[in-house]
């Protein structure tokens, strides 16, 4: 069997083995030193799809390119995987060692990055994240993007996920800037208000969306329901939904929504999300449709708790009260 092998020297060879850290110790990590740099550049073949490193509360330039390059799909060593079959089954000392250097076959896993500790970021830092080639990167402690920022750290031409739970507050510019990347998820728990033109941009190209809007206009609403490629929408803190906004909602989406807030859905509202489940256009078959679903948090004595729309059950879609 042929070993595709990028040229090292033994002796870097012989660094690399118990010169890295545990995942689990990434983690708790402050800055990249040496070692981590060589855990990042040179990932073990068993490591998982997730790159840690929540502790570091700012993030250079440099950092940045390191942490942006790492690829646990693509081991040091390539082997076949009748190969790495053979790995096991050998002594484990010389699996181990095999290991630690890096042998094993492709994955090919969706993989993430976690910055959840970094407060702000330069534009450097930010251009320098957005070559990740991973699906998703998680910046939870950020409270501001500004818009440079934004334009700097969204990728282009590739799919790209964010999480920014603690940004506060979005400008159109930013808005726009995150609405340019091609699909994957946007989650936004804490941006309370958002300008009419920002959910436009926000719609462009986005499987699935979590707004932390508490007020909505019926024309806000309008917009969030003709986000043609988006097919979840979360709102963990709108505060009411009227009849009018339901309707607004579901007369043109094809998907599911999520209302987190208790009884934040009135009576009227339910009644029109509770025929839009149950709709399917005719001659499209029911294998094949996005099936639209509705949950709802109801609290003990809220009127829809045991009315047949929470109780009913469904084929696809759903109308879920929790």
């Amino acid at each position: 069997m042929m070993i595709t092998v990028r040229l090292l020297s033994v002796s870097t060879m012989f660094l690399l083995v118990g010169c890295r850290y545990e995942e689990a110790e990434l983690n708790h990590l402050l800055t990249l030193d040496a070692k981590a740099i060589r855990t990042i550049e040179y990932p073990h073949p068993v490591t998982s799809c997730r790159l840690k490193l929540n502790s570091m509360t700012s993030l250079t330039e440099e950092e940045a390119r390191i942490v942006a390059s790492w690829d646990p799909n693509e081991p040091l060593w390539s082997i076949s995987p009748e190969w790495h079959h053979w790995l096991y089954k050998s002594p484990e000392i010389i699996r181990d060692i095999l290991f630690q250097l890096n042998v094993s076959t492709k994955k090919f896993c969706s993989f993430s990055l976690e910055l959840n500790g970094i407060k702000d970021l330069s534009v450097a830092s930010a251009k320098a994240l957005s070559k990740f080639k991973g699906s998703e990167i998680q910046l939870n402690g950020l409270t501001e993007l500004p818009a440079e920022i934004a334009e700097a750290l969204v990728p282009k031409g590739i799919t790209m996920s964010f999480q920014l739970d603690s940004v506060r507050a979005l400008s159109v510019e930013s808005a726009k800037a995150l609405g340019g990347v091609s699909s994957g998820d946007l989650s936004l728990a804490s941006v309370h208000t958002l300008d009419t033109e920002s959910y436009i941009a926000l719609g462009s190209y986005r499987e699935s969306c979590r707004l932390g809007i508490r007020k909505m206009t019926v024309q806000q609403a309008e917009i969030v329901g003709s986000w043609d490629f988006t097919y979840y929408i979360s709102f963990p803190n709108l505060e009411a939904v009227s009849s009018d906004h339901a309707r607004a909602f579901v007369n043109n989406f094809r998907g599911g929504y999520t209302f987190d807030v208790q009884d934040a859905v009135d009576v009227s509202a339910a009644a029109i999300f509770y025929q839009w489940v149950l709709y399917i256009p005719e001659g499209v078959r029911r294998d094949l449709i996005l099936a639209n679903s509705v949950t709802l948090h109801l609290s003990e004595d809220s009127p829809l708790k045991h009315s047949k729309m929470c109780t009913h059950r469904y084929d696809i879609g759903g109308f879920y009260c929790e």
